[in-house]
Parts: structure tokens; C-alpha cells; sequence
């Protein structure tokens, strides 16, 4: 199942939204490995909109899967921009 949500928030001359599209395996799955049942996987995007255009706020997020898996080993957070 893919499930995503995007939440606008803004004033007149600033506009903020998140996308957040998902995988969620649900445990009842059979035709799907043991070991992936029950898992979720969500990578979010917070977008900032201006006048200047649109600025991708989580640009230094990991979100490809070598990212992630690096953070998890050193196992803490990424240094912000």
C-alpha cells in the first residue's frame, strides 16, 4: 500500500508544504517476505515557497537507501546545512 499526504500552511508571500509518500507492508501479507512484513517507509519533503521560488527545506535529508543505512550505522543525526 503507497499512502502520501502534503499539508499546506502559508501567508501571502509565504507558503510552506510536506510531501510525504509511504510504503506500508502490512503484516498479513503472505506473498511478501517474513522479515519486510510489518515494515514502513516514509520520506518526507518540507517545502518552503517565496517570491524567489520554491526551497527544498530537507534538501541534506539521506533518502537514498546507502543514506540511511550510513546514519543508522554511525547512529546519529546528519550535520544541518
Amino acid at each position: 500500500m503507497v499512502r502520501g499526504y502534503t499539508d499546506v500552511v502559508g501567508s501571502n508571500d509565504r507558503h510552506s508544504f510536506s510531501s510525504t509518500p509511504g510504503l506500508y507492508i502490512q503484516e498479513s501479507r503472505q506473498d511478501i517476505p517474513k522479515e519486510l512484513r510489518g515494515i514502513g517507509i516514509r520520506i518526507e519533503d518540507d517545502i518552503l515557497i517565496t517570491e524567489s521560488g520554491p526551497h527544498n527545506l530537507t534538501s541534506a535529508c539521506p533518502k537514498y537507501p546507502v543514506e540511511i543505512e550510513n546514519l543508522m550505522k554511525r547512529g546519529k543525526e546528519p550535520e544541518t546545512v
